[in-house]
């Protein structure tokens, strides 16, 4: 995928820790958001009665989400914090991004 527009194209290092602080401040919140939903779709799951194969599809795909996100926030954190230790970020090919 190509890299978000924002993304410096090897600026300056406070542009490139400013950078990756904004993602990892935006996939922190995403990852919170799904986790979220994903505990309040086990919540309405255990309040059915019979149990809904449609449920259990949800609660899955909330749980792969939470996942998807809380990965992005961890490698996001250890990029901006290599970056603070002087480490260059890797290279952004195919690198998931959310909208």
């Amino acid at each position: 995928m190509k890299s978000p527009p924002d993304q410096p194209k090897g600026g300056h290092p406070k542009q490139l820790e400013a950078y990756w602080a904004r993602r990892v401040r935006r996939s922190h919140t995403l990852y919170l958001l799904s986790n979220e939903r994903h505990r309040r779709m086990r919540e309405e799951l255990s309040q059915m009665l019979p149990l809904d194969a449609d449920g259990s599809f949800v609660v899955a795909k909330a749980r792969r989400l939470e996942i998807m996100t809380r990965e992005e926030f961890f490698r996001s954190l250890q990029i901006y914090v290599g970056l603070l230790k002087g480490k260059t970020p890797p290279s952004e090919d195919g690198e998931i991004y959310f909208i």
